[in-house]
């Protein structure tokens, strides 16, 4: 079920960067929010156990 999760925090991030760019949100903001569904994302596609 983690690893599930992950993926989608995962592709998540990709589609808010993707919204992103097609309305022109630029800054920090949006690659903070970016790397941490990132990280987090792949934090739990690693961890196999609970």
């Amino acid at each position: 079920m983690k690893r599930i999760s992950g993926i989608l925090l995962i592709l998540l991030g990709f589609i808010i960067v993707f919204l992103g760019g097609i309305l022109h949100i630029t800054g920090i903001l949006k690659w903070f929010i970016f790397i941490s569904l990132i990280f987090v994302g792949w934090e739990l596609v690693k961890r196999k156990t609970f």
